[in-house]
């Protein structure tokens, strides 16, 4: 799958960087029993604040992402999260009720993460 998700769409918050034009998403979905394995790669472009020089320069981002979700029921869903002490594989994984995914909170997690911790518009500045 392919498909483009608008820039607004993301909620971007204010800050040090700004999403430009859309994302640009390829997906492959697994599908086993109630389980759906989603892999893919998610391409924007970022206006960032250099960390050293302070101007702002443009950066282009493909950034993989792998995500699990498990189909339950509403009796299965009201398990406390205080209660659970989650393994490092779980950490990717989400539970769904219904027949649709939403893929926004994934998407602008990757995008989150992608971004550096002190931006840099060149390598020697």
């Amino acid at each position: 799958m392919h498909y483009s998700i608008p820039a607004d769409n993301l909620g971007q918050p204010k800050s040090e960087f700004k999403l430009l034009d859309k994302v640009e998403v390829e997906l492959i979905v697994l599908k086993s029993q109630d389980k759906l394995l989603l892999e893919g790669n998610a391409h924007f472009r970022m206006e960032l604040k250099c960390a050293i020089c302070d101007k702002f320069f443009v950066q282009e981002f493909a950034e993989p992402f792998k995500s699990e979700y498990i189909r339950t029921t509403a009796k299965s869903s009201k398990i406390s999260a205080k209660t659970l002490l989650l393994s490092h594989d779980e950490l990717d994984r989400f539970y769904f009720q219904g027949e649709t995914l939403d893929l926004l909170p994934l998407l602008h997690d990757t995008i989150l993460l992608a971004i550096p911790l002190a931006p840099s518009c060149q390598e020697d500045c």
